[in-house]
């Protein structure tokens, strides 16, 4: 194995704290909007961009270890792309846990696991939310946001199988909307694979910097009350990125621990 594991195993929620440390140079003053706006759209690129390279890596080594995938990603039947959708990042974590599943027939991430994976996460974002002062200059259109996350991942909390579905050797990040509970539906607009899509958009965005560009996006600041706050909230960007990554990282702990042991 390599330098890499270091990387893959180091939280992601590093960024955020990183955005904290510089945001502690402030001094105690109030943040403009605009500077919280800026602040919130870089930290949300660096995570992405991060896991989408550790996701990567894990592919890489992998590879080093195990003949029959590597062949199978050279020649392209397994692709991942950039790994920024959903579904690459689940063919990844979906690998992993099958080739532990192999050696361990045991292993699960278990109903207790998924709401531990949930309340650190939330945990995390709400650590940030407070030593960065930004929930302070929120505007209304934030507020609002911020209030949203908080419904969201309540009812998430509710019915944390809704991040992660296991059946026999496969595993499947979030479950449709229509497939949870009538409590969950009541509290929601979107289900998890909504929201990642909502995620997934907002990093294109962010990524080619569309929203420089395009008039329709100018709308948010003419007409806030039809703002889709589930289409600009980082909070809830952050936390299923969270999410993703302490998967991620059990998985690949776990693998780790079953190569050592061969």
């Amino acid at each position: 194995m390599s330098k890499h594991i270091s990387f893959i195993c180091t939280p992601l929620y590093g960024v955020l704290e990183d955005a904290c440390e510089i945001l502690a140079d402030n001094s105690g003053r109030m943040l403009s909007n605009m500077s919280a706006e800026y602040i919130l759209y870089s930290t949300f690129l660096k995570m992405t961009g991060a896991q989408e390279q550790k996701l990567k890596c894990i592919c890489w080594e992998v590879a080093t270890d195990n003949y029959e995938f590597r062949y199978k990603w050279q020649s392209g039947q397994f692709s991942i792309g950039e790994c920024s959708r959903l579904e690459d990042k689940q063919k990844v974590l979906n690998m992993l846990f099958e080739l532990v599943r192999e050696k361990d027939h045991s292993f699960t991430i278990s109903d207790t696991d998924k709401i531990e994976i949930v309340n650190q996460s939330i945990g995390h974002v709400e650590r940030f939310m407070s030593a960065s002062m930004i929930q302070h200059t929120m505007d209304r259109v934030h507020q609002d946001e911020f209030k949203l996350w908080k419904s969201t991942f309540d009812a998430i909390r509710s019915y944390p199988a809704c991040i992660l579905a296991i059946s026999g050797n496969a595993l499947k990040l979030s479950v449709k909307r229509d497939n949870c509970p009538t409590s969950f539906k009541d509290a929601t607009t979107y289900g998890i694979d909504e929201l990642y899509q909502q995620q997934y958009n907002h990093r294109n965005r962010c990524a080619h910097n569309t929203t420089s560009y395009q008039e329709t996006d100018m709308a948010l600041f003419r007409n806030l009350g039809s703002v889709d706050l589930y289409r600009y909230n980082y909070l809830i960007f952050f936390t299923l990125l969270l999410i993703i990554d302490d998967i991620t990282i059990r998985l690949f702990k776990k693998y780790l621990e079953i190569c050592i042991e061969e």
